[in-house]
């Protein structure tokens, strides 16, 4: 499943959201920190999650931490 982080609400956490990459993701502390320099700069970063039950909750975490997004489902 493919999850493209476009941008942010008002509130967003961007600390949580580096430590989530870290610890869900498995993603360096420099690419999890680079990711969310990203979108605070209006760039999409594009996130390729091969687990679907950790893509489910990676997404309901985002969500309460002020991430928007857009999932594609990938076959």
């Amino acid at each position: 499943m493919k999850i493209i982080l476009q941008d942010w609400k008002t509130g967003f956490e961007k600390v949580t959201l580096t430590k989530l990459q870290i610890n869900m993701l498995r993603i360096s502390l420099k690419d999890a920190k680079s990711n969310v320099d990203a979108i605070l700069n209006e760039e999409e970063v594009i996130l390729n999650i091969e687990d679907t039950f950790l893509a489910q909750k990676f997404i309901e975490k985002i969500s309460e931490i002020g991430v928007n997004f857009q999932i594609l489902e990938t076959t």
